[in-house]
């Protein structure tokens, strides 16, 4: 019988080509895609809808606000040593980044060998009242409710003075509690998993600093993606925009963007 390196020289004689990817678990790493700091923002605004240029250093990208709900006054201000910074009092505001524009490839062949991280930083948040909430997540188009949304949701729930509840969301659909009564976190760092370029999962973490993203892990949720049908050829990411969402009260400042592909 060949012995398993035989086999492998007799597959690739040259010793250049290699079966990855797609690669075994464990055998690659989180690798960067795009990163940008937003404290290093030209500034610009306030921008209260329609999509605007920001740029950052020697790079650029475009970010599309949107109002919702009657009496929604949030503006969004780039400004130079602080982020991106919301604030508002009524309705809700989401943030659309249109990060794979600054991608160098993003196709299926690309979403179906890799898994894809972003990444949204996110600073001095402040929840004031019942029903301020945050979204953050990833959508098809520009908004955090509709086309296909699939976000981490964190609102204030009633149960302490300010206490936050955290669940999944699919546009306007909401999961199941995963945990409430929660102290609220001033600094956190939304992370959205993409998996063959169709199923999303979510991590809400503490801090500035963006985790390692683990798929799977015990602190990361599924949202989950739409049916793959027979001979489709466009994963449903394909188009994909953040999304951060600002509810009612809550007011915050986006700080970065990270995007990583697990190679």
């Amino acid at each position: 019988m060949m012995s398993g390196a035989r086999i492998l020289t007799d597959i690739f004689p040259s010793g250049a080509a290699t079966p990855c990817p797609p690669c075994p678990p464990g055998t690659g790493a989180w690798t960067t895609q795009l990163d940008l700091d937003f404290t290093n923002v030209t500034n610009a605004g306030p921008f209260t809808s329609g999509t605007n240029t920001l740029t950052i250093g020697a790079d650029t990208i475009d970010v599309t606000t949107t109002r919702f709900g009657a009496g929604a006054n949030g503006a969004l201000t780039a400004t130079n040593g602080t982020g991106l910074v919301y604030t508002g009092t009524a309705g809700t505001f989401t943030v659309a980044l249109d990060f794979i524009s600054e991608l160098a490839a993003w196709t299926r062949a690309e979403l179906a060998s890799y898994k894809y991280a972003v990444h949204i930083v996110i600073d001095s948040v402040a929840f004031t009242s019942t029903g301020d909430s945050l979204i953050g997540g990833v959508s098809t188009n520009t908004t955090h409710n509709s086309g296909d949304s699939r976000v981490f949701f964190a609102d204030v729930d009633g149960v302490g003075p300010i206490t936050e509840r955290w669940r999944t969301r699919n546009n306007t659909s909401n999961s199941s509690d995963i945990l409430s009564g929660q102290a609220t976190k001033t600094q956190r760092v939304i992370t959205s998993i993409i998996g063959d370029g169709a199923i999303i999962e979510v991590m809400d973490s503490n801090g500035l600093t963006p985790p390692t993203p683990a798929p799977g892990g015990a602190n990361t949720y599924m949202v989950g993606g739409d049916a793959v049908g027979l001979l489709d050829i466009t994963p449903q990411y394909l188009s994909c925009y953040s999304v951060t969402n600002f509810g009612v009260g809550a007011n915050g400042v986006i700080t970065r963007i990270l995007v990583q592909k697990y190679v």
